[in-house]
């Protein structure tokens, strides 16, 4: 069995990469769209995060709520 037959990343006959921002649109934007929903979910955390902590839990302390969104952030 050849190896090139399970893995056909190994294989000599490849396209030549291209380069260049029209070349890749599909891959930024698939970067941006990525990039944009992990900063959404940030943002969501920072704010949603603190008033939830405060009504909940009665975290009243700010350096309390910084650790709950840090312990939240990190799971």
């Amino acid at each position: 069995m050849k190896l090139i037959t399970f893995l056909p990343g190994f294989s000599s006959h490849q396209p030549q990469v291209t380069l260049g921002l029209s070349d890749n649109w599909r891959q930024i934007a698939l970067l941006v769209a990525a990039n944009m929903f992990v900063g959404g979910m940030i943002g969501m955390e920072r704010t949603i995060l603190p008033g939830l902590a405060e009504a909940e839990f009665g975290i009243t302390s700010k350096t309390a709520v910084v650790s709950f969104i840090a312990t939240f952030g990190l799971a």
